[in-house]
Parts: structure tokens; C-alpha cells; sequence
């Protein structure tokens, strides 16, 4: 692993529309930590009835030239609240991976969901090529990049949906070239 003590530079916001969201990073050695409120509501009746968020960013990571960056652990905290007449959908494009997620439309019946705290975690590989080990991005390297897209609609004026993502954890994997026996 990278021995650097710090490989994280200060986020850019490059995106971010309709509303402006503010992200917060918190570095600790190959580990980073995105603080940002990110979300959508609709929940009164004077919401409309769908409803886009867009959000994205980069971060500077240091990679020597001595180094591979084999791809980033990531773990994303989100939270939803919705009734059965409404749906989220999200789409995020994190380095080299896109995860979608899905709280769709259920039946009437159907209770409301109510999940406060809900941790996706996924690995996103980089390389150029998938041919083998000699294929990893080797240093230096310039950025983590992300791209939140979330959508909610509601059949009624009386569905709700809320949803946020809080925070997203990134743990860089970088090795030096010789321990990867190139």
C-alpha cells in the first residue's frame, strides 16, 4: 500500500444543479471521506411532482511515478423515506464504475419506507485495458471523479419521497510497481 501520508487533495465541485451543495473532505492517509448534504423532497403539496439533482466533482490524488492505483474501495451513506405512490432512482458514476439504485413504485398496500442510514459499498477497478496487472494506471495520476444523478416522482400530491446521500468514503489501493511483480 501507499505509504504516502497524505494522497488527497481539496475537492472541485465541477456540477452541481438546481441546487449549489457544498462538499467537505476529510483525509486521512489513502482513506478520504466526501462530506455533502446531497438530496431531494417532495413532500408538501405545493412540490412539484418530479423533481433532479445533479452533482459532480473531482479530487486531486497523488499516485508517484514509482506507483500503481489499482482501483478505490467506496462506500456510499445514503438515507430514504417514501411512500408507495412515489420512486428514487440514483445513478452514480464514481471512477470507473457506475452503481444504480432503484426505490421504485410499490403497491398501495405496501407500507412507506423508512431506511435513515444505508451503506452501498463497491470497488471500482482502474486500468487502462482489462489484458492484466500491466495494465494499472501507473502514477503520476490526476483525479477521482463522481457524478451523483437522482430523480423522484410521485403519483400524488400525498406521496412523499425524500432521499439523501450524506457522505461517501473512497480508499485508494496503491501499491509500489515492485510489489506488484511486474
Amino acid at each position: 500500500m501507499n505509504n504516502q501520508s497524505e494522497i488527497w487533495g481539496s475537492p472541485e465541485i465541477v456540477l452541481s444543479t438546481p441546487k449549489k451543495i457544498e462538499v467537505r473532505a476529510v483525509p486521512n492517509s489513502s482513506i478520504t471521506s466526501l462530506l455533502f448534504q446531497m438530496g431531494i423532497s417532495l413532500e408538501s403539496n405545493t412540490d412539484p411532482m418530479s423533481v433532479t439533482q445533479v452533482f459532480s466533482f473531482r479530487i486531486p490524488i497523488k499516485v508517484l511515478d514509482s506507483q500503481f492505483l489499482v482501483g478505490f474501495q467506496q462506500d456510499i451513506t445514503m438515507g430514504i423515506v417514501k411512500t408507495s405512490g412515489s420512486r428514487v432512482s440514483v445513478i452514480g458514476i464514481l471512477a470507473s464504475s457506475i452503481k444504480t439504485f432503484e426505490f421504485g413504485f410499490t403497491g398501495d398496500s405496501t407500507p412507506a419506507l423508512n431506511i435513515p442510514n444505508k451503506v452501498e459499498s463497491f470497488y471500482s477497478l482502474q486500468s487502462r485495458e482489462s489484458t492484466g496487472v500491466d495494465q494499472f494506471v501507473k502514477g503520476p495520476a490526476s483525479a477521482y471523479e463522481a457524478t451523483f444523478i437522482i430523480t423522484a416522482q410521485r403519483r400524488s400530491k400525498t406521496d412523499i419521497a425524500i432521499f439523501s446521500i450524506d457522505s461517501l468514503d473512497i480508499a485508494a489501493h496503491i501499491f509500489e510497481a515492485s510489489a506488484l511483480k511486474i
